[in-house]
């Protein structure tokens, strides 16, 4: 099976995509959850975005693609970032309404 593109994609996640092309590094992450599922079968709208890190991903690049979201979302509300472990948090605050762009790294399996 071939995947595609999703019928319904959340405007915010789109601004991100686009955003995060635009700058040509769309190469540093790979996208799973359920929106990567979506591309093989949609089931269910999703506002949240699942990705992983593909290597090499420098920790600049890692901060230029984190950067790149924030200012994305920026004019669409409160933007907050939050980091624990291994995970970077970005979320946009809408009046009492919250949308989530989740990175998660890549983990290799390698020492960094």
């Amino acid at each position: 099976m071939e995947p595609r593109l999703p019928q319904s994609i959340s405007p915010y996640a789109r601004l991100c995509f686009d955003a995060i092309a635009a700058k040509g590094l769309g190469r540093f992450l790979s996208i799973g959850g359920g929106f990567g599922l979506a591309h093989y079968m949609e089931y269910r709208d999703t506002h949240d975005i699942d990705a992983w890190w593909r290597e090499p991903a420098s920790e600049d690049t890692r901060a230029r693609v984190i950067q790149t979201v924030v200012e994305a979302l920026r004019s669409h509300g409160r933007v907050r970032t939050r980091s624990w472990g291994d995970v970077t948090s970005v979320k946009l605050e809408q009046a009492s309404r919250l949308r989530a762009w989740y990175e998660k790294e890549f983990i290799s399996g390698l020492p960094h």
